[in-house]
């Protein structure tokens, strides 16, 4: 392992700034990606907890890690063992292990999940820990030299969390399914018996007993999830609930103490039900995948589980069923509705040689389909654990409030205890009064609203996108997508369809049209360049008959040659022609020229003269110009289109799409460091590629946005977003969404800190009581977690044809 460079600003193109971000790199054997990409991921998350590290670029197969950093936090010696630290991990890379432990149910309440994450941690060798809400599932990263998974599901029994087995799957008793609704139901009934009993003369005796059955009932949950952050060492809002019960039972406050414990069981209901709505979505894209496939073997049709099929099987697919797995058509043709996956509003025409995939609906077309991947390895398969995963990476902001909240809790109880002695203690106020006046305060203060509204945007943002083929990975990615004020985009398959095709055909005097492009076919059909194939698609398409090439040989750079019919031809470039002496007609020229600057390619074919002229592009997406626009209409003004082709061909691109700098001429590693130098200019700046050629730019952007990635492994693995489709009106509609997310947080968070602030002032001024109080409280709480799954309600529909949407 070895430090490269170290210690200065990123340079491009010979350049600094003052403000460059500096960086250490460290160079280790390559790793291969596949198995190893979701554990290494994880593993490098922990880079969160490094303060003054900004961001960590990795590049598994050139064996490069780079670790961005800030100066005036870190020096270079203690940036340089991070570097070499987290490159260690990844050489360690067989020693971790993960294991994916689906839950029956995670204590439902906001700060549950750290709770869990906290226990969780303390176990020796464990190295992340990432807790799912919306699919019920806890990941464990541990060193299993160390600690193994035994260990792990005792310690969440441990907490009172149930870890599910194979042999436990099914549908569970609807009471046990429900039990937060019936014991919340318990609670409330036992209080009304409570409360009508305590205002009759002769049943009055018998009420405490009724308000003791509420404590227990609506108690329950919240006493079972104090105990396990107690045993995890942490605070949480149980505890400060639960305390200012026993607090207002202890002064005879017998009823509003029931009213608090009731009230906060069906706040913790409703924010399970809430929570829930992500779960159903998630589980929708699980619902998918057929269970079953028709297959066939020696012509006999057989019905197999989707789990038994194997790569090679032929399977039937029929009119309007859906796809039960990933493969390519072999028989029939029929449209296909891939808006489950991809988000595209329209089928799309499949025919034999066209890959097909899982959860997709066949339409009138019969299908034999040869399977490609099995069940696991699925583009849908691949979807789902994403979305699951993101669920699971945390936004900053969701962050840096659990990284608070325990010190807050603290504080909060601290408070509460001055509160109820220093008045009595030295200005002889009475003991009751403050007493309950710090059990109020218990409740007011809590941060069940603050800490439970930004995870539960993130997770229906999340699901938004998923729904329609736009793949976050983390809430860190929305939250920076929200920032962005640049946006650079590969030409091209990203601007253009990314097939060349021929657009025009100037012959010379006296020679027909379709015998210069047989002629220029007959001898590309021997060569494998882009433009070739483009030249001998058209001459097919036509049904011209192409003659044998003699003698046929390829000039690097300029073109190819060959005999036909006897007759010397060439086709190529004019650098080729003037190597045979042949001259190119005045107004042959003038033609080129005009096709070139219509951003064209021109391949002139000759024999004993000049046969003609034909123009190759690769064309513009329909949707590219109209994706700009709304963009723009986003507020974001410097749209840059980087490619390695001629500047005239890329200025021709970026005149059509209306961009505001063109960078042509542009290799793959070049393209990294445009990007670096458009983020010292513009600071969070997205790179929009294919996911493969442009995997540097992709980790060296902001935000790193792969399109068109269904079926490409690479693109799945390399940006920080996945466009399922290759519709770019879908980054407009991500950004967009990003930033109604980053609102709806921030709305969240103000109105959460407003009414906390409100709440104390009103409690320390002696004028709420206890069940106002906690009204107040448990209804912020609602309130926030409903306006953060209003992102969920838009996820239904599709964006418009021909006009970007916005969420």
């Amino acid at each position: 392992m070895t430090v490269e460079r170290h210690g200065d600003p990123v340079a491009v193109a010979g350049h600094t700034s003052p403000g460059a971000p500096w960086y250490a790199e460290v160079a280790f054997p390559a790793v291969p990606s596949g198995a190893y990409r979701r554990r290494l991921d994880l593993a490098l998350d922990r880079r969160a907890h490094d303060s003054g590290v900004t961001e960590i670029a990795l590049d598994l197969e050139a064996g490069r890690l780079r670790v961005g950093y800030d100066p005036q936090v870190l020096s270079r010696g203690e940036a340089r063992g991070l570097a070499e630290r987290h490159a260690a991990r990844l050489l360690d890379v067989d020693s971790i292990a993960r294991s994916d432990l689906p839950v029956e149910q995670l204590l439902p309440c906001p700060t549950c999940p750290l709770t869990v994450e906290c226990a969780l941690r303390k176990l020796p060798g464990v190295l992340g820990v990432s807790v799912r809400y919306g699919s019920g599932q806890v990941s464990v990263d541990y060193d299993p030299r160390t600690v193994n998974e035994t260990q792990i599901r005792h310690r969440l029994t441990h907490l009172g969390v149930a870890v599910r087995t194979d042999s436990a799957e099914g549908a569970a008793p609807w009471w046990r399914a429900n039990h937060l609704a019936v014991l919340t139901a318990t609670a409330v009934l036992a209080l009304a018996i409570g409360m009508a009993m305590g205002r009759s003369a002769v049943l009055g005796t018998w009420a405490t007993a009724a308000y003791i059955a509420a404590y227990l009932a609506g108690g329950w949950q919240a006493a079972r999830t104090a105990v396990a952050a107690l045993r995890a060492g942490a605070l949480d809002v149980n505890v400060l609930m639960l305390a200012s019960a026993a607090g207002a039972a202890t002064l005879g406050y017998w009823e509003e103490g029931a009213i608090l414990l009731c009230l906060f069981s069906l706040s913790t209901t409703l924010e399970a039900y809430a929570m829930e709505r992500t779960r159903r979505a998630v589980r929708a894209l699980m619902a998918l995948r057929p269970d079953e496939a028709v297959v066939l073997r020696n012509g006999v049709e057989y019905q197999v589980p989707v789990e038994a099929l194997q790569v090679g099987d032929v399977i039937e697919v029929r009119p309007g069923a859906r796809m039960p797995i990933d493969g390519v058509v072999q028989s029939g043709s029929t449209s296909v509705d891939q808006s489950a996956l991809t988000g595209e509003s329209l089928p799309v025409e499949r025919g034999v040689g066209d890959p097909v995939f899982a959860g997709t609906i066949n339409g009138t077309g019969r299908l034999e389909v040869r399977v490609t991947a099995r069940t696991q390895d699925t583009t849908l398969a691949k979807i789902i654990a994403l979305v699951e995963e993101a669920q699971g990476r945390k936004a900053t902001t969701q962050q840096r409030i659990d990284q608070l909240q325990q010190g807050y809790a603290l504080a909060v109880l601290v408070a509460a205890c001055a509160l109820a002695t220093v008045p009595t203690l030295f200005f002889h106020r009475s003991f009751a009064t403050m007493f309950y006046r710090a059990m109020t305060l218990l409740v007011v203060a809590s941060p069940c609203a603050l800490v439970v509204g930004t995870p539960a945007t993130i997770l229906a943002a999340i699901t938004n996108g998923a729904r329609r083929g736009i793949l976050f990975k983390g809430g860190v990615h929305l939250e920076r997508m929200a920032r962005l004020s640049a946006v650079a985009f590969d030409k091209t398959g990203t601007l253009t369809l990314g097939r060349p095709r021929v657009t025009d055909i100037v012959p010379a005097q006296g020679v027909a049209s379709h015998d210069l492009l047989r002629a220029a076919a007959a001898l590309e059909q021997r060569s494998e360049h882009p433009l070739a194939t483009a030249i001998v698609g058209a001459a097919r398409a036509e049904g011209l008959a192409l003659p044998e090439v003699e003698a046929f040989a390829a000039v690097p750079g300029k073109g190819v040659r060959g005999t036909i019919d006897g007759q010397p031809h060439v086709v190529g470039s004019a650098e080729l022609l003037q190597d045979q002496g042949i001259l190119l007609p005045e107004f042959l020229a003038d033609a080129a020229e005009r096709l070139r600057n219509e951003g064209k390619t021109t391949v002139i074919a000759a024999a004993a003269r000049v046969l003609g002229i034909i123009a190759v592009a690769d064309p513009l997406r329909p949707e590219a110009a109209e994706a700009f626009q709304a963009l723009r209409r986003l507020g974001l003004h410097h749209l840059i289109v980087l490619t390695g082709d001629h500047p005239t061909v890329g200025h021709a691109i970026g005149t059509q799409v209306k961009a505001d700098d063109v960078r042509a001429d542009t290799l793959p590693h070049e393209k990294a460091d445009v990007i670096q130098a458009l983020r010292r200019r513009y600071r969070d700046v997205a790179m929009v590629g294919d996911g493969i050629n442009d995997a540097p730019a992709l980790a060296a952007a902001t935000v790193g946005i792969a399109m068109g990635a269904a079926g490409t492994d690479v693109a799945l693995e390399t940006a920080d977003v996945v466009l399922m489709s290759s519709d770019l009106r879908h980054v407009a509609y991500a950004v967009a969404l990003s930033r109604k997310t980053a609102h709806v947080v921030r709305q969240n968070v103000i109105f959460a800190l407003a009414v906390i602030a409100a709440l104390v002032t009103a409690t320390l001024l002696g004028l709420l009581r206890l069940p106002a109080a906690v009204v107040g409280h448990e209804g912020s709480t609602v309130l926030v977690i409903l306006n953060g799954l209003r992102l969920l309600g838009r996820a239904g529909t599709s964006p418009p044809e021909r006009r970007p949407p916005t969420p």
